[in-house]
């Protein structure tokens, strides 16, 4: 019982439209916005990329009939009318920007990148991610071309360099990102270094960015979305 009073305590409950041809949705079905509609729900069957659209509740007072409003209990606190600091779509999560307006909450790892000049090493070039250390020759070797290199390298960073994962993108370009582990997130950018002359591989700063995990830890709900900044938006605060 002590469960149950402190799942219902402070509930706030909310009329929304179902999703045309869901028909009747039965009591404590987990909801979420459909994201196209606003007040319009479906059934939430769980995060997903890219969406990341979370739940807003369970069905409280099934519709009546297809077509009517279902009744949504949510552990949110209140509904706001607040200030978009950018085009935000129905649906999302979303933090606050320097300015004090509301931009979308994001789940982004920290990065930076080499590009691969060439493919003909001297051979032994070190490439350094923060404090670990990957060598030519000995963690990786150099492909018949620069993408294969690229190929290459990225690998060794999966294999070899703990808490970071490499990515090879565009012919070129390796992608180190820095892995998020929790309470312990790193949102810096990964510090890179090389040992080669520039000739073969060198930093790319950009591709760059510093890490975001403002998803996990979201302000509130957009239950209206703007289509430009400074747009007053119906929020579901958390």
């Amino acid at each position: 019982m002590g469960t149950i009073k402190e799942e219902l305590n402070g509930i706030l409950t909310l009329a929304f439209d179902v999703k045309e041809g869901l028909g009747i949705l039965a009591p404590h079905t987990p909801v979420r916005l459909t994201g196209i509609h606003e007040y319009e729900v479906e059934p939430y069957v769980g995060p997903g990329q890219p969406d990341f659209f979370p739940h807003v509740g369970y069905v409280l007072v099934p519709n009546s009939k297809p077509g009517s409003k279902v009744v949504v209990a949510t552990r949110a606190r209140a509904v706001q009318r607040l200030v978009a600091g950018e085009m935000i779509p129905i649906g999302k999560t979303l933090t606050f920007n320097n300015d004090g307006k509301l931009i979308l909450a994001t789940f982004r790892e920290a990065q930076a990148a080499f590009k691969v000049m060439d493919f003909m090493w001297d051979g032994g070039e070190k490439l350094v991610i923060d404090t670990q250390v990957i060598q030519e020759g000995f963690e990786f070797f150099t492909g018949g071309d620069i993408s294969m290199t690229a190929q290459n390298i990225a690998n060794a960073i999966d294999s070899h360099i703990d808490g970071y994962r490499g990515e090879h993108e565009d012919f070129d370009k390796v992608i180190v990102r820095r892995e998020s582990n929790g309470p312990n997130f790193n949102n810096t950018i990964p510090e890179l270094s090389t040992t080669d002359d520039g000739m073969d591989i060198v930093v790319d700063p950009s591709l760059a960015q510093d890490g975001d995990i403002s998803i996990l830890d979201a302000y509130g709900l957009a239950l209206t979305g703007a289509a430009a900044p400074d747009t007053m938006i119906d929020v579901l605060v958390f």
